[in-house]
Order: structure tokens, then C-alpha cells, then sequence
């Protein structure tokens, strides 16, 4: 039984069941263009020599260069501005208990550690853009 008729029997509605034939379609297409360049297509290939071959740049460097991106516009904007003030803020009061959850400014931290060498104590001491008025 074919995997369309599958899903009619199990009540998949006729546009689910396109949806599903047009993703399923794109896939295999996919990987007919990565067969022909990397071998069989029923070797395994691993994503990233398709993304290698394709030129294409991986998820996780795509998300960290915009996180970087995103800190310098945080580091140069000038005081007053909202965005600016809710990084450098160091919120007081109780923590709730357990392990507290991973913020943004701790994941950008580590990165900036990681790629540029700068140590999290001296991103914090980074001093603002002077207030242009």
C-alpha cells in the first residue's frame, strides 16, 4: 500500500494529504541533487557535506552571527534607549528555586568568549555609546 493511501486511512484530509506529497516531493528531489553529486543515493550522506557542497553556511553560524549582530547593536546604542538598558540591567530580588534558566546575555557571553577571545567580565564593563544630545 502506497504511504498516500496510508494517510486515507487513517482520515488525512485531501489537502493534508497534498501537503504531505508536495514535502515529501521536495525531499526526494533534494536528495536526487545531492545523490549526483556526492554518490548513490543510498549511501548515507551527512548534512554537512550536502551544506559543504551546496555552499550553504549551517544553522548554528547563521543564529550566532545574528546574536552578534543583535550585541553590537546593544553595545553601541545610547543610553536612555530601552533595548540598551534591559541588557546592562542586573535585576535584584529572589530567584525562584532550582537551576535558574539560561539567559541570552549568558549564551552571547560564552560566545563572545569563544569566538572573539573578550572575557564576560569585560563585556559588561564595555561603556556605551556617548548620548548624541
Amino acid at each position: 500500500m502506497s504511504p498516500w493511501g496510508v494517510l486515507r486511512e487513517y482520515g488525512a484530509s485531501g489537502p493534508r494529504i497534498r501537503a504531505v506529497r508536495s514535502l515529501y516531493d521536495r525531499c526526494q528531489s533534494l536528495v536526487r541533487i545531492a545523490g549526483r553529486w556526492l554518490g548513490s543515493p543510498l549511501e548515507r550522506v551527512r548534512s554537512s557535506a550536502i551544506r559543504e557542497e551546496l555552499g550553504v553556511d549551517s544553522l548554528l553560524l547563521r543564529v550566532e552571527r545574528s546574536q552578534m549582530r543583535w550585541l553590537g547593536h546593544l553595545v553601541r546604542m545610547p543610553p536612555g534607549r530601552l533595548p540598551g538598558e534591559v541588557f546592562r540591567a542586573c535585576p535584584s530580588g529572589r530567584r525562584p528555586p532550582g537551576r535558574p534558566r539560561t539567559r541570552w546575555r549568558d549564551c552571547v557571553s560564552r560566545l563572545v568568549w569563544e569566538r572573539l577571545g573578550i572575557p564576560p567580565d569585560e563585556l559588561r564593563l564595555l561603556p556605551p555609546r556617548p548620548d548624541p544630545g
